[in-house]
């Protein structure tokens, strides 16, 4: 059996830790139903206890992964009626275990009894003493943990840590603008902690190959740690700005436009959804669009708060984060601005900002579309997404390699016969389609891999690369 433990739902009120309690056991029957796990499970004051198929790791596996479990332990179950029921019991089970090592016992008690936990802790090293190497209560070999209650006694020997936080569906819905980058899952995970049902909202730029990087993260987000809802899914296809934005005529603060752009959409399917906030995986300084004259002017006026939960996070701290959650991405495409300005800005101002945003007159043509799943559906929706094929590993016989880096990263180092090309130039070369076969790379792989979604709806046959990859194989 396991004994499960919270935190927080204890110190709520009589109707709110009823509610979450309630939440907490169905969160965790939805989690075990969903390894096939068959179990019984029943609130005690303070505990939740799990029998049945529970010698398999797979239970363990779900309680590490449900938001709201502080920890739990695997456990022996008796029943006693005098102290010394006990002490035979922990020495049937510890005997063997402590034998040439040192041990401690750590006893917890709630009911009425006429003994103390001191007693049982006095009592149980006693007997298992003779059995033992010596006694350490500091760093002991063995810890025998004894949890009595009322006339039940549970023997375990560590305690395992869940997530914490508080269950999933306990709190109000938010919405999160979410990448297949480092921080936006994290920030999505954060927020489900808290309790938050979260609905994932993803742009594309590039699809498929920026649509697969994301979908892989919300799937990650979503198996191991959604258990209790099925959150929906917004993709919007977002080729159209790259287009626009990349104008410097209309746009003069590309980078920043783009944020409050997402911020409108969000805005909008969060007010459609009922969601009380929008999340970003914003962290202070980190990039040109985080700073805070940024984020004072991209969420300005919005009717929908911002939440932004890695605000005052160091990049390394949410990339361990991301790693231990299990959403960290195989490879990063690059972050947006590099699409939109060669020198982004940092400093924006609110007015500067509105004037940019006189030219940007389709948003109900992103919202039409918006292409909605759920988060169950996230498999099925990748495999219709197919292998992606876009990204090149060679450079093919004849094929023209285009550098769409910047014209002094051009010049200090280049593919050999590469030429460098604006993002905005891309679409003259498919204008003719003269049958080439075209290779773009830049920095990452974001700008690249538009331009080569890009080609290929010209009807252009054409791939990406990232420089890294190019590199090593002209270095090889």
């Amino acid at each position: 059996m396991y004994i499960v433990r919270y935190s927080e739902i204890g110190l709520k009120g009589t109707k709110a830790r009823e509610r979450m309690e309630q939440l907490l056991v169905r969160n965790i029957s939805k989690g075990l139903g969903e390894l096939s796990v068959e179990a019984t499970i029943k609130r005690g004051f303070g505990r939740i206890y799990i029998t049945g198929e529970t010698d398999s790791d797979r239970a363990a596996d779900v309680l590490s992964r449900t938001m709201g479990v502080k920890n739990y332990s695997r456990a022996i179950h008796s029943r006693f009626t005098r102290l010394e029921d006990i002490t035979s019991k922990a020495v049937e089970l510890w005997a063997d275990k402590v034998n040439g090592k040192s041990f401690a016992v750590r006893a917890r008690r709630t009911g009425q009894h006429d003994f103390s936990s001191r007693d049982i802790m006095r009592a149980v090293g006693d007997a298992v003493y003779p059995y033992a190497g010596r006694v350490n209560l500091v760093n002991p070999d063995v810890e025998i943990n004894v949890e009595v209650r009322e006339n039940s006694a549970y023997y375990f020997g560590e305690y395992s840590p869940g997530p914490g936080g508080l269950p999933l569906g306990s709190e109000g819905k938010l919405v999160a603008l979410v990448s297949g980058g480092i921080d936006s899952p994290v920030a999505a995970w954060s927020v489900m902690k808290r309790g938050c049902p979260t609905d994932l909202i993803f742009c594309s730029l590039a699809h498929p190959v920026d649509t697969r990087d994301f979908l892989i993260a919300a799937k990650a987000l979503n198996d191991n740690w959604g258990h209790g809802y099925d959150p929906k899914i917004h993709i919007i296809n977002g080729s159209k700005l790259v287009g626009e934005l990349t104008d410097r005529s209309k746009f003069k603060l590309a980078n920043i436009t783009f944020k409050r752009i997402l911020y409108l959409l969000a805005e909008r399917i969060a007010k459609k959804s009922k969601a009380h906030g929008i999340v970003t995986g914003e962290s202070l300084g980190q990039v040109s669009s985080q700073t805070p004259e940024s984020l004072h002017a991209t969420s300005h006026n919005l009717e929908v708060p911002v939440m932004r939960p890695m605000l005052g996070f160091d990049k390394d701290d949410i990339v361990a984060l991301s790693r231990k959650i299990g959403t960290f991405p195989e490879s990063s495409k690059g972050e947006f601005c590099s699409l939109f300005a060669a020198h982004p800005i940092t400093r924006p101002t609110i007015s500067e900002l509105e004037e940019d945003m006189k030219n940007f007159d389709f948003l109900e043509h992103l919202i039409g579309n918006d292409t909605v799943i759920r988060g169950s559906e996230i498999a099925d929706f990748l495999s219709s997404l197919g292998e992606s094929d876009v990204e090149a590993s060679e450079v093919p016989m004849n094929s023209i390699v285009v550098d769409l880096r910047s014209k002094d990263k051009y010049e200090q180092w280049h593919f050999p016969g590469a030429v460098n090309m604006d993002l905005q130039a891309v679409d003259q070369l498919f204008s003719s389609r003269d049958g080439n076969t075209y290779i773009f790379y830049c920095m990452k792989g974001l700008q690249s891999a538009y331009a080569a979604s890009r080609a290929r709806a010209m009807g252009t046959t054409a791939y990406f690369i990232s420089e890294d990859k190019l590199r090593k194989k002209v270095e090889a």
